[in-house]
This record gives structure tokens, sequence and C-alpha cells, in this order.
């Protein structure tokens, strides 16, 4: 089968900048990229490019201090997930995913070429697990098999799903060509080909077998040389078999590449054996100089090798100096547990479970990372983070540690207080083993964290951030508590997160006047529609607002647990949410509800009976439709969303509003228009609530903008009430809230071209 050439879609990214507020609509990335898959050399040796788990990333050679240069999908890549890089002689750099995204950087111009072919292909599996230039192709190792890209006129050519007497798209870990023979390594052996022959003939490659997979290859001096699973072994002169080196490694050799004058070749244990001649050979272990086990090797002269590791970037030996854990700046891991923003320190706090705790300050656009077990960072399963602006620490909790306090996170130098059964907090069956859930801070300042209490004490709940008072909220048995919130009466509400042991069963009520308690299950028959509620909030009306694993309820009569001990709950269903699997929730600085779920997140009105917006990895760039943790810059009006493959950053226009009109702005301007465009106009620096009306200098209104249910922003289309383009000209901009005694006051200028 030919894959045909279906579009190039050119991407011009830009590198991010100082400034790290957002403009509306702009999206950021946010992964780790310390987990290297593959590294390259471009073809004059002055920069290293690395694949990773989290998106790709440029290294200097020549001075590996200067600015690296990171790329993620929202800059331009098919994909975030990458498993192999290589470069050209042109200085085009090649870049491979795991779910077939196949792009081309072009160092010239730095333009991203976006190549869908092996991506929309129908091949089951897609994974791109290697990538060789030679001359004017480049081979493309795949899970199905091989593609072959050409140069010179920029298609796709042979693609080739069935070598010799192989199964059809049997996996090809690596190719080479050595100008006679095409070499390729499957788990059966090497299979080889004629340069010049059809790639696509099964009948013209030649099967080496083996019982053990063929890991890498190289050409070295005439000789091909081969990375397996028990060893280093060259193809004989007949082609016929392979044959044992002398190097004395009878483990897993996973990569194996030649310079001029040298063969190197890494063992799994991370171990780099070197020769000139393939059969003396030295040793060196890269993984401890390096910082992390060594995934990849590439080489480079007067560099040598470079090597890419597990969790430490990639590690470079220049100018007598070993530059070590090199990688752009990012989470401690991809996967998130866990978010949250303070606007009090105006940081971002992310639980990334057992690699450890991030923290993000979006005003300098930089990372924190501390990594569990290192920096006085305790090993433990990270799940929550949670900043109390009112006792100015953070609270960390984890699965089987208990939960922490820590302060000094700005310092760099963190104090962690633990609170466990050593300190009165109940634990679960396991001694001293407790599970917390999502911390909170309620209205009057107490902070407030469910855990998994053997004896039925589910919830502690704290008022000077010191000590803390544990409450009954089911009989004795632990429940797999999650979310907690507080109503307006002062009462809290208490979710069970999924779990079938201790088995979840709706959401729980602890009545503070008398602590009575009492639940409102989940399930056929039941007021709630599911027993697993992953997050609970207050709504402006008092309404308790519960994410459930089918869809969102709210509760609309809290105060019935006043009443007596069998209240009768009015509980309502969110229409647009129902059947979805709720993970978590939150709040915008208008009122709006944001509700992340496994297909992607939804936006609805203050009161759930509207939908406002819905983000998905297929209608935006949100990086992955799984969300697991939401949180909101209400100042900013950005949003975080926190995911198994990482964190995207959103600006929207839901910020907060401001207590008078003295900022208000208008941008851009002035507005260029033309028949085919009209871009928004921003009106911002608002009091909540705002009416805005546009007029002209002789004061006759164009149109007025309905921002009641807004905050700080409101936009405008350029266009009059008719809906027609406004003509070229300086407009008044007049926004009145019913939150001001005054008028806000701004210009705009229209420019009108053909």
């Amino acid at each position: 089968m030919r894959l045909k050439f279906l579009y190039v879609l050119l991407i011009v990214f830009a590198v991010d900048a100082k400034a790290q507020s957002l403009k509306p609509g702009e999206w950021r990335t946010y992964t780790s990229m310390r987990l290297v898959q593959d590294v390259a050399v471009c073809c004059d040796s002055s920069y290293a490019w690395v694949a990773t788990t989290g998106g790709a990333f440029r290294v200097s050679l020549s001075n590996p201090t200067d600015t690296i240069l990171a790329l993620r999908r929202t800059d331009g890549l098919s994909e975030n997930d990458l498993t192999a890089v290589a470069a050209d002689a042109q200085g085009n750099v090649y870049i491979g995913g795991r779910n077939g995204g196949f792009d081309i950087y072009h160092s010239n111009t730095g333009t991203i070429n976006r190549l869908p072919d092996i991506q929309q292909s129908s091949h089951p599996a897609k994974t791109i697990n290697a990538i060789t230039v030679v001359g004017n192709k480049v081979y493309v190792a795949t899970d199905y098999g091989i593609t072959v890209y050409l140069l010179n006129v920029g298609v796709f050519g042979s693609t080739v799903t069935q070598i010799a007497q192989l199964p059809p798209e049997d996996s090809v870990r690596q190719v080479i060509d050595d100008g006679s023979f095409v070499y390729a390594a499957t788990a059966e052996g090497v299979a080889y080909i004629a340069s010049s022959a059809d790639l696509q003939n099964r009948n013209k490659w030649t099967l080496i077998p083996d019982t053990v997979s063929i890991l890498s290859l190289t050409s070295f001096h005439g000789t091909i040389y081969v990375g397996t699973a028990i060893g280093l072994y060259t193809i004989s002169a007949d082609k016929h078999s392979l044959v044992a080196t002398s190097l004395p490694v009878s483990g897993p050799i996973i990569r194996v590449i030649a310079s001029s004058d040298s063969i190197y070749a890494l063992d799994v244990s991370g171990t780099l054996y070197s020769s000139r001649d393939g059969i003396s050979f030295l040793s060196q272990n890269v993984s401890n100089i390096a910082g992390s086990q060594a995934t990849a090797i590439a080489y480079a002269p007067y560099v040598r090798v470079i090597t890419g590791t597990a969790s430490n970037g990639i590690c470079i030996a220049a100018n007598n100096n070993v530059h070590a854990g090199l990688y752009p700046s990012g989470p401690v891991a991809s996967s998130v547990e866990d978010l949250t923003f303070s606007p009090y320190t105006d940081q971002l706090y992310v639980a990334n479970g057992i690699a450890g705790i991030s923290i993000f300050r979006p005003i300098n656009g930089q990372w924190q990372a501390f990594e569990a077990g290192s920096n006085s960072t305790p090993h433990a399963d990270y799940r929550r983070a949670f900043f109390d602006s009112v006792h100015n620490a953070a609270w960390i909790s984890t699965f089987g540690s208990s939960f922490y306090k820590v302060t000094g996170f700005d310092s760099g130098s963190p104090k962690w207080i633990q609170y466990d059964s050593s300190k009165g907090i109940p634990r679960t069956s396991n001694s001293g083993f407790t599970v917390a859930g999502t911390p909170y801070l309620t209205p009057s300042g107490d902070i407030a964290i469910p855990i998994w209490a053997m004896d039925g004490r589910g919830l502690t709940v704290s008022k000077d951030g010191n000590t803390f008072t544990s409450y009954q909220i089911s009989v004795p048995d632990y429940r797999s508590w999650g979310g907690v919130t507080q109503d307006m009466s002062g009462n809290y509400w208490v979710s069970t997160e999924e779990s079938s042991s201790p088995k979840s069963i709706g959401v729980y009520w602890l009545r503070t006047s008398d602590n009575a308690f009492g639940t409102i299950p989940g399930g056929s028959g039941d007021p709630l529609v599911d027993p697993f509620d992953n997050a609970v909030l207050t709504d402006q009306d008092n309404g308790i607002w519960v994410g459930t694993e089918s869809g969102v309820q709210i509760i609309s009569n809290p105060d019935a647990i006043l009443q007596n001990l069998d209240p009768k709950f009015a509980v309502r269903t969110v229409k647009f949410l129902t059947g979805q699997v709720v993970r978590c929730m939150t709040v915008d600085g208008v009122g709006n509800k944001w509700v992340g779920t496994d297909d992607g997140i939804f936006v609805v009105s203050p009161d759930g009976s509207d939908s406002v917006a819905r983000y998905t990895a297929e209608n935006s760039p949100l990086i992955d439709n799984a969300v697991r943790a939401l949180a909101i810059d209400p100042v900013r009006g950005e949003a975080y969303v926190g995911t198994p493959s990482g964190i995207s950053r959103f600006a929207t226009i839901f910020k907060r509003g401001h207590t008078d009109y003295a900022g208000i702005h208008v941008y851009p301007n002035p507005v260029v228009q033309t028949s085919e465009q009209s871009p928004l106009v921003y009106v911002d620096g608002l009091v909540a609530g705002s009416t805005v009306q546009v007029f002209t200098l002789d004061g006759k209104l164009v149109t007025t903008i309905n921002g009641t249910s807004l905050g700080s922003t409101v936009t405008w289309n350029g266009r009059d009430a008719l809906g027609r383009q406004v003509a070229s000209g300086l407009y008044l901009i007049s926004a009145t809230s019913p939150q001001s005694g005054e008028n806000g006051v701004a210009k705009v200028v229209i420019i009108q071209r053909p």
C-alpha cells in the first residue's frame, strides 16, 4: 500500500515570552520533558534534539547553558508523546510520536510541517519507533512496518506492511541503509533487502531468524552490529546468521550507534561500551554520570556521546564539563493528580503522584519541582495540593502517609509537618495508614480535610492550622472520602469517590449545631443518580453541586438538615451533563461552573441552566480529554487543566470584576477591519455586571453589550445593533454597573480597510 500525500500544515511557532499573562483564547501546554525516548544531533553538530514523553526540545552543544527551545502540541507538533527524532544534512529535524504523529521542523525558518498521513492511516498500531535519514530518504520504523518519506519531492513513498514470511503489520524497531542493503530490526530477527529493490515486495526480503528480539542496528566499518535482548551481535559475512561479539554482556543492548572511528553500545543497566575495532571494549556507567537511568544515546564530535535518561533529561560532556539534567522548565511529571491556583501567592500548586509536587509562577512562567525523596520532600503518593491563604501554608494530601502542612515553598526550602495517627488523626484499618482527601478552606477560615477514618470520624477540621478536631460523619467504618464543602449555614457536605472497597455510598452531611450526620445515597431509586461522587461545591444560591460518575446534580435545599433527622432533599439534574463521568469541578471569576470529565470540559452558567462552553482535544488545543483537575486564576481569567498527559492553560474572558473603573481600557486599539475580517474588541477593567454602550462622537448609540453576567471583560464584534460593520472613526465606550456609583469611559479607533 502506498500512503498518499494528504496535506501539509505549516505552523510558525513563537517561543515563550517573559510576559506570562495570556491573551484571550491563547493556550499553553506544560509537560515534563525529563523522560527521554530518543536523541539526535544536527548535521553541523551545533544542537542536540531530544524526543520525550512530553514533547521535543533542542539544546546547544557549544553552550548547554543557553536557553532550551521546547516544542509541544500547542507549538505546532502533532502530539506530545514522542518516540523518535532524526536530522538531515539540510538542517531539517524529523519528529515521530506514539500515535503516529510525524512532523518536520525546519531550522532555517523555525517552522513545523505536520504530515498527518501516518496518524490518519487505518493501521491499528501507529507508533513510530525510529527514524533514519539516508540521502534523500527518511526511513520510518513503525509498529505496522516501514514507511519511507522522500525528501527530494516532499511526499511519502513506499509503505511496507509485510516483510518476508513475517506476519502482516509486524512491528519494526529500527531501519538502517548502508548503501547496499536496507536492514530492519524485528522481534523475529533481522530482515534485509537490496537498497535498489522494491521494499513493498515481501519476497525480496530475507529474514535472518533469531529467537530473541532485535532492539537496535548500526553499520560500522562495513559490518552490521545488532543489539539484541541477550547481547551484541554482528551479521555474518554470508548474511545467514548472527555472530556473537566479544562484548561480555548477556542482557539487552537497547541502543547501538557508530561514529567514524568508534562503535557505542548501551545496555539496559545504563553501561556504555565503546570500541574502535569491534573487539576490545571500554565501559562506563553513564546512568551514574547522568543522574538517572540511561535510555538513549547520540554522538557528536568533540562532545562525544550524549545520554538521554528516564527522569533527568539529557547529559552532555562539553568543554571538560559535565552538564546533566538538561530539560525545559515544566512540572516534575506530566501526569496530574490535582492542581489548585492561589491568587494569594499567585502560584499554581500541582500534585504529581509518586513523582512529587510542582509549583508554577505565571508572573515569570517558571516551574519549581519538588521531587519525592529529594530536597527534603518526603517519599509519598501526592494526591491533592492546596494553598491555605489564612494560615499561609500549603496542605498536601497523600495516599498512605497522611497529609502535610508545608511552609516555605517560596524560599525553595520548604518545611514539612506531617499530620498522622501520632497526632490524633484517625486512620484506616492498617496501623498508622491514613488517606487524606481534598482540603477545603471554609468561609470562616477553617481548614477541613476528609480522612479515610476506620472509626467513622471522616472529617478533620482546624481553626488555627495546627490542632485538628475530627468529626463522626458515618457509622464506625471508613469510606473513600473525596471532596468537602460547607453550605451557607456552616454545615459540611462530604463526597465519596469511586471505590468498591470501601464501598462508596453517595454524599454525607454533618450538622455542626449538634454534630448529627446523615447521607444522601446514590444509585438506582436513590436521590442521587450515582454513588460515586468525586466532587462537591457550594454555589451562590446555597445549592450543593455534586459531581457524580453519571453527571452533575444540585441539592437545592441543603437547609433541610436543620429541620429534622430525616430531611427530604430537592435534587435537580444539570441536563447538559447527563451521563458524563465527572472528576472535578470549580468556579470561575463570574460564577460559571467548570466541570472536568472523562470527555473534556463543560462550562455551565452559575445556576446550571445554560451551557456556556465545551472544550475537548478535538475542538481545542486541550492536551487530553481525561480531565482530572481544574483550577481558575480569577484575576487573569485563566484556566488550568490537569490531565494524565500534562497541563493545559488558556485565557478566557471570565475574569473577576474590579471594584471601580480606574483600569478600564480597550484592546486592540486601533482596530483594523476589512470586509472579510472583523476582529473582536475587548473592553477590560470593568466592574462586575457592567452594561457597556458604544457611542459615536456626536452621541449616537451604536450598540449595547450586556455584561451583567460577566466580570472585568466583555467583547464587542465591531458592529452596530443591526450587525453592520461600523465606519472608520473614534468611538466612545461607556460602562455602568449596579455595583458602582460611577461610569467607566474609554475610547477606541476603528479603521476600515478594503
